[in-house]
């Protein structure tokens, strides 16, 4: 039905012309003439709609029966007049307009229906091509990441291998398997990423929330990290209890720690603490970089993104911000990241552990 203000006065006006019409020639003993009602039925009708011009024709009978009627001027004599013929035109006329009004407006919908799926396929066809570029894009970067370490690896493995038979020194032997032990550990990191991500993707991720330590979690992580890398790393806070799955706090701390030694400043703070207020319990990598601007605090937690992408530095998958958020917020927590001018701040917040709690809650998905 169409919501028009002018619509609905020009049926009001043209149907009280009728009947004052009607009223004029009543008064004057002069039968009515049905015929001038096909005024307001077709404005009903084109519209309004077949409902609305029915309704209108019907209203409008009755009132010239009984305005006839008081007036003395008989409906009998009236339609003897014009044979009824009028009348059934008129209801004719109504029918007409309402009918090709509502094929209008049933057209007029479907074209619109049509539209609209015409623009959920191109979008659809725009996500999938997003989709399939960001798979080639990842099987690059992640390709790239993996062959790097992996080379360096079976390098060294094989240098160690010779050198069995050699007269390697024991300090170059012991640098060699350092090596190995760090992109080992770097490529388990990738390797759990992607696990993670592809989980996350079909919702199929399992979490098991336990009275979790989050400063031991923070320790154990750096005991894995090469020395050297994270030997001006600086720890504070007392240790709180978290209700969250060990492993899963490693996985995000794991991240948060090696994009702050990528990317970060030279003096990196891990803090641990609570938040009585909230019941919550956190861990804030901080460090003194150059950090992000405010419109990529949100960005770089979407999957595949990457905001430091320079010639120089080789791709990554841009999968450990997003895999870290999916796993806080699998946990009951949440992750994000903030800069203050000076120092850059990605804080994991998890709800503490109580003692008056229902104990290990498993969280294995859909």
């Amino acid at each position: 039905m169409v919501d028009s203000r002018w619509a609905v006065a020009a049926l009001a006006s043209t149907s009280a012309g009728y009947i004052g019409l009607l009223l004029l020639l009543a008064a004057r003993e002069e039968p009515a003439a049905p015929m001038l009602m096909a005024v307001p039925i077709l404005i009903a009708g084109a519209c309004f709609g077949l409902r609305v011009a029915l309704i209108t024709t019907g209203m409008l009978l009755v009132a010239t029966a009984t305005i006839l009627e008081l007036v003395g001027v008989g409906v009998a004599e009236t339609m003897s007049t014009y044979r009824g013929i009028p009348i059934l035109m008129l209801v004719l006329v109504g029918a007409v307009a309402g009918r090709l009004h509502d094929m209008s407006v049933a057209m007029a919908r479907e074209g619109q229906r049509a539209r609209l799926a015409e623009q959920n396929l191109r979008t659809a066809e725009a996500r999938l091509q997003d989709l399939l570029d960001a798979k080639d894009e990842l099987i690059a970067s992640v390709g790239h990441e993996l062959r790097t370490p992996l080379t360096a690896v079976l390098g060294f493995a094989e240098l160690l291998r010779v050198g069995e038979t050699s007269d390697m020194a024991p300090d170059e032997r012991h640098e060699m398997v350092q090596f190995i032990a760090r992109e080992a550990f770097d490529l388990s990191g990738i390797v759990d990423d992607l696990l993670v991500a592809a989980r996350i993707e079909i919702d199929r991720l399992e979490v098991t929330k336990v009275p979790t330590s989050l400063r031991t979690q923070v320790y154990q992580v750096l005991e894995a990290w090469d020395r050297a890398e994270v030997s001006g790393l600086e720890v504070t806070g007392e240790d709180v209890r978290a209700t969250a799955d060990p492993a899963r706090v490693r996985q995000i701390l794991r991240n948060l720690i090696t994009n702050a030694i990528k990317y970060g400043g030279d003096r990196i703070v891990v803090s641990v603490g609570a938040e009585p207020s909230e019941r919550a319990a956190y861990v804030e990598v901080a460090d003194n970089g150059p950090g992000l601007p405010k419109t990529e605090w949100e960005r770089i937690f979407e999957p595949h993104y990457r905001y430091h992408n320079e010639p120089t530095d080789p791709g990554s998958s841009g999968l450990g911000l997003s895999v870290s958020r999916g796993l806080a917020e699998r946990m009951g927590g949440i992750l994000n990241y903030r800069h203050d001018g000076q120092v850059s701040r990605v804080k994991l917040v998890l709800p503490a552990f109580s003692e008056s709690g229902q104990g290990p809650e498993p969280d294995r998905g859909r």
